[in-house]
């Protein structure tokens, strides 16, 4: 049987070192890939902003974002519906930093590698983790294996712009790792250096607050220290904390309403009311099926996952209970999971940022299926079984082929797709009529970018995932209509329209082109639109492609008169 054999490889002293080498060789196949969509972005920001400021894809001062994304938008870079006023730059100056080095002097497989042996790293401080909290034998198996191959984790191993995520995760995790030790044998010097390393982890990504969840976790399941210190022993850290938070507002970082965050600071109950429904969507999809992400692709989804996240935590929470019960670290492992989520408010559920929750929720799932597996209760037997199918079998087995799931997805792939049918020569200019997102073009600008390569200008008239109703009004113009508005899904998002919603008649003057917007709906978004070229639409200096499902092709324009509806295309 695969599950006792599985078993006892992982019933070994020192798994963690074993399982880090199965890890470790997993995730090498990514060293196969190039850059990849936000790669080339960061790569330009660095050029633009400076070594420590990759994430910076906003200026940060308004007035300098305000003319910036106006001559990024008469670029074609950006969408004509594009925020006029946009924030959105990440404090992630260590990630910048490492990526900065990356650029300057490696090869694209040296980062994939660097991006390999942090995850390596990560999994083996997660296990050592699991041991000293208490965890042993087959439990300590499954919970390592859970983690370690989890197959949403592949995106963040195999992009390289996702550093971020793995560098403040590994650091949270030594941070959470010297912390523990320090309180079980009362070393002030390893406190000190768990307080450095949480700072690090801040410094890496936002992603590093969420070891704040757990070291409040560990002050109230583990540590045996009197209530006044064990509040002194956090002292440090919400002070480290405090700083943070204080330059990260008053420099000017965040991220206004947009595709997957929410502003805290201008919409403070819109988020707090979206973070408490995503709580359980947040915890059914780490414990079961990892369909989180989707709805920032079929937003209708939505009511139905948070509907089965329910359902699910009514019938997992029962059975985890008596753990809950048993023992310390079962409930650092809970509380910590929950407490962890509090950082994540102002962001959509997002598989591939889970690495926190996941510590928790599968330090409890591991024993828990060893201990339910053979269980003479059918039911609790059963759930046992199917949750090992999960995260035993099924995401690991996904774990290869995730490490290149940006490259060929809508984004990272429709990019490559239309850089490589796009002449090395500033004309004709190119017209876009459907590509799965706005993101595209901007994707493909910054690859010619970073390859000092020319390009033709590049303009996309309408972006997403719906059908397209196509017009030709007369020699020069054409009319779009959506008939569920040019935004449907997050990821479809360049603007808030709660602050700035367009109205019909709204005129916007590019270099090339004008648009007038014809139509609104309720919320002020754009379904039907005009646009009116300086050059008939039959002039060779023109050239009009579409994606057809997943391929992208040349477009004729129709007759004065004419009208074609273009299918949606495909978003994987």
């Amino acid at each position: 049987m695969i599950y006792a054999r599985a078993t006892r490889w992982l019933c070994v002293p020192h798994l963690e070192r074993r399982l880090v080498l199965v890890v470790f060789l997993c995730t090498l196949p990514s060293l196969a890939m190039k850059l990849a969509a936000d790669d080339y972005v960061l790569a330009a920001q660095m050029r633009q902003h400076g070594p420590s400021e990759a994430y910076t894809f906003v200026p940060r001062d308004p007035s300098v974002a305000h003319a910036w994304v106006l001559e990024e938008r008469g670029a074609g870079h950006m969408p004509w519906w594009v925020d006029e006023h946009p924030r959105g730059s990440f404090f992630r100056p260590l990630s910048s930093l490492s990526l900065w080095l990356d650029f300057a002097h490696a090869p694209p497989w040296w980062m994939h590698l660097e991006n390999c042996a942090i995850y390596a790293v990560t999994v083996w401080l997660a296990v050592a983790l699991y041991v000293q909290l208490g965890l042993s034998g087959a439990g300590l198996g499954w919970a390592a294996v859970f983690l370690g191959l989890d197959g949403a984790f592949a995106t963040s191993v195999g992009w390289i712009a996702a550093r971020n995520t793995l560098l403040a995760t590994c650091f949270g995790f030594a941070c959470l790792l010297l912390h523990d030790r320090a309180r079980r044998a009362s070393r002030p010097v390893l406190l000190a250096l768990a307080c450095l390393c949480f700072a690090v982890s801040l410094l890496s990504a936002e992603l590093g607050l969420c070891t704040l969840g757990y070291l409040c976790a560990h002050a109230m399941a583990v540590d045996r220290g009197s209530p006044m210190q064990r509040a002194l022993v956090l002292a440090p850290y919400a002070a480290v904390t405090g700083v943070y938070l204080w330059h990260y507002v008053s420099a000017g970082y965040g991220f206004g309403d947009g595709a997957a965050y929410g502003d805290v600071w201008s919409s403070p109950a819109k988020v707090l009311l979206t973070w408490v429904e995503s709580i359980p969507i947040w915890l059914a999809s780490t414990a079961t099926l990892p369909l989180a992400s989707f709805q920032m692709l079929k937003p209708d989804i939505r009511v139905p996952l948070l509907v089965g996240s329910l359902v699910i935590l009514a019938l997992l929470v029962p059975l985890l209970w008596a753990r809950w019960k048993e023992l310390p670290q079962a409930r650092m492992f809970a509380i910590g999971a929950l407490l962890s989520l509090v950082p994540l408010a102002p962001v959509l559920p997002q598989e591939r940022l889970r690495f926190f929750l996941a510590f928790g929720v599968y330090g409890l799932l591991g024993p828990w299926v060893v201990s339910d597996f053979d269980l003479r209760e059918r039911f609790r037997r059963w759930v046992a079984r199917l949750l090992w199918c999960i995260h035993g079998v099924l995401l690991p087995v996904w774990f290869v082929p995730g490490l290149f799931s940006i490259s060929a997805s809508f984004a990272g792939g429709a990019a490559n797709a239309l850089d490589q049918a796009l002449p090395r020569a500033q004309a004709p200019i190119a017209i876009l009529l459907n590509p799965p997102t706005w993101h595209v073009p901007w994707f493909q600008a910054a690859m010619r970018d970073y390859r000092r390569e020319l390009g033709p200008p590049v303009f996309a008239l309408y972006a997403g995932s719906q059908p397209v109703d196509v017009q030709r009004v007369d020699d020069r113009s054409l009319e779009l209509h959506v008939a569920r508005s040019w935004f449907t899904t997050p990821l479809e998002h360049a603007r808030d329209f709660s602050k700035a919603p367009f109205r019909a008649g709204d005129r916007i003057v590019l270099a090339h082109f004008s648009i007038e917007v014809r139509e609104v709906n309720a919320a002020g978004v754009p379904t039907r639109a005009r646009f009116r070229f300086e050059r008939s639409l039959d002039d060779p200096g023109l050239t009009f492609r579409f994606w057809k499902g997943s391929e992208l092709a040349l477009w004729k324009p129709p007759p004065p008169g004419g009208r074609v509806q273009l299918s949606a295309a495909a978003t994987l």
